[in-house]
Formats: structure tokens, C-alpha cells, sequence
């Protein structure tokens, strides 16, 4: 048990120390799935690529994406050769990690404030999350040694 729980917070500590553009190399590899399915498991897949791009801008810049649903609704509306169209330019921008945001805000978006700052909430949950591996790790080693003694 004492190892499952040390392997649990290394895993969860780790988490935080990986690359920032680990979500976005997600995203990538949903929105080219999405590209390769038709119809409801394109949609699917590019609702994941969504989250994953709204995670890596929280992670990155301290931004979210304040309308997901809105977005994802219009990419459902569209008919197949736009959302080709779309799918095409969201894989074509490998440098400019920013792209996908202007192509939300064109195509798919009617609102001008797609972006907002993360909440005080989103920020305490990630404290927290960062927190709960270390006092599960600084509990079970004073266990450790209380035992021994």
C-alpha cells in the first residue's frame, strides 16, 4: 500500500514538471484523428482536441476559452466541406501555438472575448491538486517511521 501511494504522488508530481506543451501535442493528435473520421466521431474527436487546447492555454498563459459549448456548436452546424476546411487549418499550424484561437474567433465564434483569465477557483484547484500528492507522501513517510520506532 505504502508503495502504491508513493508511486501515486511521484506520478502526480511529475505531472506539474512536464512540458506546457504537453496538451497541445493532444490536441494535435485529436484534431488529426478528427480529420481521418466522418460525422459524430469527427465531432467527438474535435471536442477532445478542444479541451486539450483549453487545457494547454490555462497551463501556458493563464487563459481559458470562455465559450467552449458555442464553439463546438458551431463546428457541429457546419456541413462537411467546412468542417474539412477547418480541421485542414487547425493542423497546418505547427509553429504559431496561437493560430487555433484566431480560427475559433473567425469560423466558429460570434463573440470578439474568446479568451478569459482563469478564475480564483480554477487557481485554488490547481494549488490543491499540486499540494495532495506531497502531504500524501509527507503522511505515509512519518507513518513509515513512526512504525519503525
Amino acid at each position: 500500500m505504502l508503495f502504491v501511494i508513493i508511486i501515486y504522488g511521484m506520478g502526480a508530481l511529475s505531472n506539474e514538471f512536464i512540458s506546457k506543451n504537453y496538451n497541445y501535442y493532444l490536441y494535435k493528435a485529436s484534431i488529426t484523428l478528427a480529420r481521418t473520421f466522418n460525422s459524430d466521431k469527427q465531432n467527438l474527436h474535435f471536442l477532445i482536441a478542444l479541451r486539450y487546447y483549453d487545457k494547454y492555454l490555462r497551463r501556458k498563459f493563464g487563459l481559458a476559452i470562455s465559450n467552449l459549448q458555442n464553439i463546438f456548436n458551431q463546428f457541429i452546424l457546419k456541413n462537411g466541406t467546412e468542417k474539412e476546411d477547418i480541421l485542414k487549418s487547425l493542423v497546418g499550424s505547427e509553429d504559431d501555438t496561437l493560430i487555433p484561437i484566431r480560427i475559433f474567433t473567425t469560423r466558429l465564434n460570434n463573440d470578439e472575448n474568446i479568451l478569459t483569465e482563469d478564475s480564483y477557483v480554477e487557481k485554488l484547484k490547481k494549488t490543491v491538486n499540486f499540494l495532495i500528492p506531497i502531504v500524501a507522501i509527507l503522511v505515509t513517510i512519518i507513518q513509515l517511521l513512526i512504525s519503525r520506532q
